[in-house]
């Protein structure tokens, strides 16, 4: 495994000065620590990044470097997976969320306002 790592901060300072006299400021801070992870069990080799964002250069933030290298241990992981069967099987649906699913992917396209337009993969 691969792992680069870079932290940055900046603080930029903004002036506004409008034609009438009227002045605006605004200071923006920005805090980044970039974690970069390559997997190399496989090919291609996973990768994953982490982020930053923008805290005050004096707040404390928690920053969870870990999961960038976690998550390409996953994809290292799921690369080396077996592929599942293929083909027709059976499927055993309980109550609730199952009957919602089906109503989505399936209902909907079978409502006449989508089959009077055409715009249905049941219309004809």
């Amino acid at each position: 495994m691969q792992v680069r790592a870079s932290y940055s901060e900046e603080l930029r300072r903004i002036l506004i000065a409008a034609s009438d006299g009227a002045l605006a400021s605004d200071t923006q801070p920005l805090c980044r620590l970039n974690v970069f992870v390559i997997a190399k069990r496989t090919l291609p080799p996973p990768k994953a990044r982490g982020g930053g964002g923008v805290p005050g250069l004096n707040n404390t933030q928690e920053v969870k470097a870990g999961e960038p290298g976690r998550e390409a241990a996953r994809g290292d992981f799921a690369a080396s997976a077996v592929a599942a069967p293929a083909g027709e099987m059976e499927v055993v649906l309980g109550p609730g969320w199952p009957g919602i699913l089906l109503h989505e992917a399936v209902g909907h396209g079978l409502e006449a306002d989508f089959n009077r337009k055409k715009t249905s993969a049941f219309s004809g």
